[in-house]
């Protein structure tokens, strides 16, 4: 993110907390996701090894779930495969971006941007349903 395109309104309500791994990472999304103050938290783990992702814990994901249901957050998990068990909704980046489209600006990329909806919470309640019934 580029934080210099910010309008600084937007910055008075943003917190950005940088960490060292993964393992960091999901200590501090507890942490946030208890707060009744923050109604969006997105946690960036793209950048994480496959071996370091591999190694979290789902319980994790399942408290995060109960967490986000109880306190009224939303959050947004960034990961390079799927990874997150308990998602209600999981979207694939279907665009193929490489690093001659830096040089076009943020505006020409978002027009570049193409996503995949692969789990909604309507087809998560259809496969429950399918597989009752």
């Amino acid at each position: 993110m580029d934080l210099e395109t910010l309008e600084p309104a937007v910055l008075t309500r943003l917190l950005w907390v940088c960490c060292q791994s993964a393992d960091e990472a999901l200590k501090v999304t507890d942490l946030l996701l208890r707060d009744r103050n923050l109604p969006r938290v997105v946690v960036d783990l793209k950048l994480c090894s496959p071996t370091e992702l591999r190694r979290l814990s789902s319980s994790g994901w399942h408290r995060f779930h109960r967490l986000t249901e109880h306190q009224g957050t939303t959050a947004l998990i960034i990961t390079p495969q799927p990874l997150v068990s308990g998602a209600t909704c999981r979207v694939r980046v279907a665009s193929h971006l490489n690093l001659a489209m830096l040089s076009l600006g943020p505006d020409a990329v978002k027009t570049q941007l193409r996503f995949e909806v692969l789990r909604t919470p309507a087809s998560r309640a259809v496969r429950s349903q399918q597989a009752t019934g």
